[in-house]
């Protein structure tokens, strides 16, 4: 048999639900329940948002930092070849 075909068996026994089941099953939850979960469902919003926005203000002062290493190794790569430029120089004047 390959993966996409279905096999049945036919010769299990049919379960057969009636309408009071189906309906208990929908009537389990109680105004209280829906009203605990709307506010579970707010407290994790809220606490997405608030991890959200951590992770944005980490990314900005990443990039900040990122940015400032570039400015300060782009500065000693320039103070470097001052140096080096001073020093060849000295060493062709003597």
């Amino acid at each position: 048999m390959s993966v996409s075909e279905i096999s049945f068996n036919f010769d299990d026994d049919v379960i057969e639900l009636d309408g009071n089941h189906q309906n208990k099953s929908m009537a389990a939850y109680s105004k209280s329940d829906k009203k605990q979960n709307k506010e579970k469902l707010k407290h994790i919003q809220s606490s997405m948002q608030t991890q959200n926005n951590t992770k944005q203000q980490m990314t900005k002062d990443l990039l900040f930092l990122l940015k400032f290493e570039q400015h300060m190794l782009s500065s000693i790569n320039s103070l470097h070849q001052r140096i080096m430029r001073s020093l060849e120089s000295e060493i062709g004047d003597t």
